[in-house]
């Protein structure tokens, strides 16, 4: 070590965001491993189908004459009345390492686990882990 570097014992990080940050909701995941090892997931939101054109009567004022029911135009794949239609809206795609697809899979199952304000089956979490740790054993044994 040079004399004029020192043995830290601490960090500290500072965060900075980033001019185009913005907070996305997401309420589903797809995706699985890519060729090169890297995981995929690319995060959802569901949400009822808009419909493409609705049609307003107007009051003699000029208003939208809300007593009238809307003509509504929906796109080839919601006229069918027996099916609920959703759009499921791809919002962004995280690719990790492995190694990083862990670190943060425990930091939110330690930040909900602990979380005393939340109501859920911890009894689940704890056994889905488990579950996986079993697995990995088999996989160490071939």
């Amino acid at each position: 070590m040079e004399n004029n570097e020192k043995k830290y014992k601490k960090i500290k990080l500072e965060y900075i965001y980033d001019k185009n940050y913005n907070i996305i909701s997401a309420s589903d995941v797809f995706g699985g491993m890519s060729p090169k090892g890297k995981l995929i997931l690319h995060l959802t939101d569901d949400m009822h189908s808009v419909p493409s054109i609705e049609e307003f009567k107007l009051t003699d004022d000029f208003k939208i004459d809300l007593n009238e029911k809307p003509i509504t135009i929906y796109t080839e794949k919601q006229k069918d009345d027996n099916i609920l239609y959703y759009d499921r809206i791809v919002k962004n795609t995280l690719i990790l390492s492995p190694d990083d697809a862990i670190n943060i899979a425990i930091w939110i199952l330690d930040t909900v686990v602990n979380n005393e304000n939340l109501d859920f089956d911890r009894e689940k979490i704890i056994n889905h882990i488990k579950n996986i740790l079993s697995i990995e054993k088999k996989h160490e044994k071939k």
